[in-house]
């Protein structure tokens, strides 16, 4: 998909650390390298695939909490209704500058995250699959 970002955000995208904090579960994922324990959490489910999402920021123009919470809650009710499992984590610059709520969704497909990024007017969110590294999917 050719992208209507700019080329600082999709820059941005692309450096940000995908912090995934449930329980157990403490990691970073970052596009483009090995993910190996979202390999390891795909093969002890049973899984081939996951997303790293989040409802907060539409079209990323700032909300504010409350509303990102709201918008947070629908996601993992939506996720979870469809058989997923979504663990909490956050979206965060490099530098510390902005952190944004998140989920690594374990089980969704690629049409199942492109549905929920683009109900949730995301620009762009982080397909998970198994042995291969994580992509940067562009919605916009």
């Amino acid at each position: 998909m050719s992208s209507t970002l700019p080329p600082a955000l999709l820059d941005a995208f692309r450096r940000t650390l995908y912090r995934v904090d449930d329980g157990p579960h403490r990691f970073i994922i970052r596009i483009g390298e090995p993910a190996p324990q979202v390999d390891a959490l795909l093969a002890a489910h049973g899984l081939t695939s996951a997303a790293f999402l989040t409802a907060a920021n539409p079209l990323a123009k700032p909300l504010d909490a409350a509303q990102n919470a709201r918008r947070n809650a629908e996601l993992r009710r939506r996720a979870e209704a469809a058989g997923a499992r979504a663990l909490t984590g956050e979206g965060r610059a490099e530098d510390g500058a902005w952190a944004e709520p998140s989920f690594l969704v374990l089980g969704l497909s690629r049409a199942q995250a492109d549905a929920l990024a683009d109900r949730f007017e995301q620009a762009a969110y982080v397909l998970l699959e198994h042995g291969r590294p994580p992509e940067l999917v562009l919605r916009r």
